[in-house]
């Protein structure tokens, strides 16, 4: 797994409120820290797309995807400038695992597909990345910090597929979540 996008873009810590039809955005490339101006637009219906000046520059892994900081919050941006808003997971965006990445809409997670369709909805409160197609996910669970890290407790957990189907009920407390169903069997 290539980690190129350590290198993020940064945009204004004082912008990207939605004012009037679109937005401009200011950026901070992040290093050096050179300021880009109007380097992302918020678009009518909240979206944002990262101008094709800041996409020259941005690095890309091998999943086609980079990262934006704006306001305060981390992106993953395509090479076409769509974003969706990324996990951030040890020190910048989650890994892309099994073609997918997890990804925060509202306040829930779900998973976003290189092209950054959402494809598994957003509507859990934590969901852990997929192994052999199927990922953990809970309900009413919370962070807990140990020290420098957290962990997720509480809540019911279950079990779904790529396609974002429960294969094991959201009903079982985190220690005792039996395994996916094996097809065929």
């Amino acid at each position: 797994m290539t980690r190129a996008w350590l290198a993020v873009i940064v945009c204004g810590f004082s912008g990207c409120s939605a004012a009037g039809t679109s937005d401009r955005v200011s950026c901070d490339l992040h290093p050096p820290g050179e300021t880009v101006e109007n380097c992302a637009v918020r678009n009518p219906d909240g979206s944002l797309t990262v101008s094709s000046e800041v996409l020259a520059e941005a690095p890309f892994g091998e999943d086609g995807l980079s990262a934006v900081w704006i306001d305060r919050e981390l992106y993953f941006v395509n090479r076409t400038g769509k974003t969706a808003r990324a996990f951030y997971f040890d020190n910048g965006p989650d890994p892309v695992v099994e073609g997918l990445a997890r990804t925060i809409r509202d306040g829930k997670m779900g998973f976003v597909n290189s092209e950054l369709t959402e494809v598994v909805e957003a509507r859990w409160d934590f969901a852990e990345p997929f192994a052999g197609g199927f990922s953990r996910v809970c309900v009413g669970c919370a962070e807990q910090r140990e020290g420098e890290h957290s962990v997720m407790a509480g809540g019911k957990w279950g079990v779904i597929d790529r396609s974002g189907s429960v294969v094991v009920p959201v009903e079982y407390e985190e220690g005792s979540v039996p395994s996916p169903p094996t097809p065929g069997r």
